[in-house]
């Protein structure tokens, strides 16, 4: 996504993570068989944590504008 090019990389780094979590979450949800192994998750809450940590280490402002525009749509 072109907007996410105005962000730092530590906030494009979480926003992918994040985005390839969710999707993991939402697989999650709807599999029929349930089954998850426990490396898998590890590795799953071992990407969170590093997400979380990009986040924290970006400077304040550019997370602000980040949260601004997730929140809000840009208008034309």
């Amino acid at each position: 996504m072109q907007a996410m090019r105005e962000f730092p990389l530590e906030i494009q780094n979480f926003a992918e993570t994040f985005n390839d979590l969710q999707h993991a979450r939402n697989r999650a949800d709807y599999a029929l068989d349930g089954r998850y192994h426990k490396p898998g998750v590890l590795a799953d809450i071992a990407m969170a944590e590093a997400a979380i940590g990009w986040l924290e280490g970006a400077d304040v402002q550019h997370r602000r504008r980040f949260a601004a525009h997730v929140l809000f749509k840009r208008r034309s």
